[in-house]
């Protein structure tokens, strides 16, 4: 198995330029995409490359689908999130294709928004922009 499928995006962090003001679920809504780095836990790194869309469930709530690639292959991951403060997100998400799940944390920090998504395979960061 190769270490993208290992990981499948267990874990990742977002950076996301926003609108100004509170943050609501609807203003994270639309298309997104990016690259970071995908590290597994014996250490393997990879650069990968990430399509997001964001929808507004409710006035606390997102969905979010993510399409990512990366050398070793390609993964799609759902992910659901409810708002626990005016700046944070909680959640989790879910990658039926390399079957791995994990909890999902955003913060939202003026105009950036850091989502942490830990599972039992790894990490990724990327950073994404509309």
């Amino acid at each position: 198995m190769n270490a993208f499928s290992r990981v499948g995006l267990a874990t990742l962090v977002l950076s996301v330029l926003v609108g100004p003001g509170q943050v609501w679920a609807g203003t994270l809504s639309g298309s997104w995409r990016g690259g970071g780095t995908l590290v597994t836990l014996i250490g393997d790194r990879e650069v990968v490359r990430c399509r997001v869309k964001i929808k507004q469930k409710s006035r606390k709530r997102l969905s979010m689908t993510a399409k990512c690639a990366a050398t070793s292959g390609k993964a799609n991951q759902t992910l659901t999130l409810t708002a626990v403060s005016a700046n944070k997100f909680s959640g989790s998400f879910q990658n039926a294709e390399h079957n791995t799940s994990g909890n999902v944390t955003l913060t939202v920090r003026g105009n950036r928004i850091s989502m942490y998504m830990s599972g039992n395979d790894g990490t990724a960061s990327v950073s994404l922009r509309r």
